[in-house]
């Protein structure tokens, strides 16, 4: 299976406001009826982002549209609409009838846990996207002229405090696993 960052939506006909669209979980196969097999099995399968790998991932596309024009001597924005396309990519374990029912279980608690950290993850991009709408729709210049580029700087930095925001995520919860995410 072949990850990649969602797309951009396209915001064209979209109405003015937040877009939000949440993928159904990728799903790579793993197979195998010990820990030592399933571990194996992630370290071979599991999506090999930027850099490193991760069990389960979690990644966001956000992009943004606006009209702008001059209205009492201020630059202001109208119809502001942001998009937020959001992927992840989890394990889907296979046992067989051979496998312990204790292995079973123990797969089962790191699946709601691996869930838990990456809902923390959707959680935060969705939030940022929200920020993101009340800025573009409270921006206003005492001109048009380098609006643009004015907004731009603003959305990236949103997109870096993000990035920062999903990083400390991770670091505070050791990815996943002071939530309960440890590969059985």
């Amino acid at each position: 299976v072949a990850y990649s960052l969602p797309s951009a939506l396209d915001l064209s006909t979209a109405p003015a406001g937040l877009t939000q669209q949440v993928d159904a979980p990728i799903e790579y196969q793993i197979y195998g009826n010990d820990s030592a097999t399933v571990r194996a099995q992630i370290a071979q399968c599991a999506p090999k982002m930027g850099s490193g790998e991760f069990t389960g991932d979690t990644s966001y596309t956000i992009n943004w549209q606006y009209n702008y024009g001059m209205n009492g001597g201020t630059c202001i924005l109208s119809s502001a609409k942001v998009g937020v396309h959001i992927n992840e990519v989890l394990p889907a374990w296979h046992g067989s009838s051979a496998t312990p029912a204790s292995f079973a279980g123990k797969w089962q608690s790191f699946m709601s846990a691996l869930n838990t950290h990456e809902q923390g993850h959707v959680h935060l991009d969705e939030a940022m996207t929200g920020t993101m709408l009340t800025q573009l729709q409270a921006f206003t210049a005492p001109s048009c002229d380098g609006i643009a580029g004015a907004i731009n700087v603003q959305m990236q930095n949103d997109l870096a405090t993000l990035n920062a925001q999903n990083e400390n995520y991770d670091a505070q919860t050791n990815h996943g696993v002071t939530q309960g995410a440890i590969i059985p």
